[in-house]
């Protein structure tokens, strides 16, 4: 038997996002604060900009929080549930002036799928 197998990180990540729920600001902020600092992961990503990340993160079914201005950046917040209901969160850190280069950090229950999780921000927000 020849089998091949996908790797946790190389799995369509999208396909495992519940888009029939939201996270309220209350409630993202109660769960960011109740995951360590140490359960996070972060990456860089070029060509940030902010309506197009809202729009293609929607389109996924990652739903929008709150946006915090902090200059010289705004700070995004997303999230979503798994169908498995594992909860992610994502902070997004663009420049307000419109440079290229943005900021994401995730936090999870799953970190698990950080991987996955990353490569998915990484190829969707191209």
């Amino acid at each position: 038997i020849n089998a091949e197998y996908m790797g946790i990180d190389t799995f369509p990540f999208q396909l495992i996002i519940n888009k029939g729920t939201s996270i309220e600001k209350q409630e993202f902020l109660n769960l960011w604060r109740g995951i360590t600092q140490e359960a996070n992961q972060s990456v860089h990503i070029s060509n940030a900009n902010q309506a197009a990340i809202q729009q293609k993160l929607e389109n996924h079914g990652v739903g929008f929080v709150a946006n915090r201005p902090n200059p010289p950046n705004n700070h995004l917040y997303y999230a979503f549930r798994s169908v498995s209901n594992h909860t992610f969160l994502i902070e997004m850190v663009v420049p307000q002036a419109g440079g290229n280069q943005a900021t994401i950090c995730v936090k999870s229950d799953a970190s698990h799928l950080y991987p996955a999780l990353l490569s998915f921000l990484e190829t969707s927000l191209k």
